[in-house]
C-alpha cells in the first residue's frame, strides 16, 4: 500500500462562491495495515496543532461490511488491528478526540488497491495500447514481455502492486455494481442521461467481487477483486440467517432483499 501519515495535505479550496461551502485544508490519513493505530493516535495526540480541518479516513474497501451496533472493523478492510474489535475502540477514541479538536472525520472508499482489478488493467490499459504504455515494463519484467502469461499466480505481472509489497490478490478490490439497489440504480439514471458521450456508459452487474467471472474479451476465469459479503442476504422474517460464499460469516442483521 502507499504508505503515508498525511498525504496530500494542505489541499485547500482556492475559492468558493459565497453560497457554497466554507473554504477547507485537508488531507488524509492512510490507516491500513498493522501501524494503522499507532497512526491515528498520534494525530489524535496532536489534534489542537493539525494544520487541518478536514481529515479523510483512508482506505476503506469499497465491498466493506459494517453492521450497525456491532462495533467492529472486522470487515472493512483496514486490518489494523488483531484485536477483536478490529481495532474499532481505538479508532472511536482517537477520532472522538481530533472530532473535538474541529477536525472533521470522514472515510473515504477505495484508494489504489480498493479499485484495481489487475487482470482487466494489465489486458485494457498496461497491455492495451501496445508496448509504448508508461507500466509495460512491468509486463516485460514480470512476463517476459508476453501479457498472456499474467495469472493471479503474479498478479497479472504485478501491474497493481510490485512483488516488493508482498501482496495477493486478496488484497485488490472494486466497487461493486448493486444492481438490487434502488438507490443505484437511481445513480446509474442520472450518470447515464447526463455523460454526454457519444457512447453511452457500459454497466457490468455480473461482476460481482468475490465470485467467479469471465472476461468476455480474453476468456480469462478469475475471482472479480474485492468481498463477497455484501452479497450476503438473509431470507424475510429470517435475520439470524444469511447466504453467501462459503465459509463467510452470518451476519446478526442482514438486510432483506427482494
Amino acid at each position: 500500500m502507499r504508505a503515508g501519515l498525511l498525504a496530500a495535505a494542505a489541499a485547500v479550496a482556492a475559492a468558493t462562491r459565497a453560497s457554497g461551502p466554507a473554504p477547507f485544508v485537508g488531507g488524509y490519513a492512510m490507516l491500513n495495515g498493522p501501524t494503522g493505530i499507532a497512526k491515528i493516535q498520534a494525530l489524535a495526540a496532536h489534534a489542537p496543532l493539525l494544520p487541518i480541518t478536514r481529515l479523510w479516513i483512508g482506505f476503506v474497501s469499497p465491498t466493506m461490511v459494517y453492521v450497525p451496533g456491532s462495533n467492529t472493523l472486522a470487515y472493512t478492510g483496514l486490518n489494523m488491528s488483531a484485536a477483536a474489535d478490529g481495532g474499532f475502540a481505538a479508532l472511536q477514541s482517537a477520532v472522538t478526540t481530533i472530532v473535538a479538536s474541529g477536525v472533521d472525520v470522514l472515510v473515504s472508499l477505495g484508494g489504489w488497491d480498493g479499485s484495481c482489478f489487475p487482470l482487466l488493467y494489465e489486458r485494457n490499459s498496461v497491455a492495451g495500447f501496445g508496448t509504448g504504455t508508461p507500466n509495460y515494463f512491468k509486463v516485460d519484467e514480470y512476463c517476459g514481455g508476453d501479457p498472456t502469461q499474467g495469472s493471479p499466480a503474479n498478479e497479472f505481472c504485478y501491474v497493481c502492486e510490485p512483488p516488493a509489497e508482498n501482496e495477493t490478490m486478496n488484497a485488490f478490490a472494486i466497487f461493486p455494481e448493486p444492481a438490487w439497489s434502488a438507490t443505484w440504480q437511481q445513480a446509474v439514471a442520472y450518470v447515464t442521461a447526463g455523460s454526454g458521450a457519444a457512447q453511452a456508459p457500459v454497466w457490468d452487474p455480473t461482476l460481482l467481487p468475490g465470485r467467479s467471472w469471465t472476461d468476455p474479451n480474453t476468456s480469462v476465469t478469475v475471482i472479480v477483486p474485492g468481498s463477497s459479503l455484501p452479497q450476503v442476504r438473509a431470507p424475510c422474517g429470517r435475520a439470524s440467517e444469511g447466504v453467501g460464499m462459503p465459509g463467510t460469516p452470518v451476519f446478526p442483521r442482514c438486510v432483506c432483499r427482494r
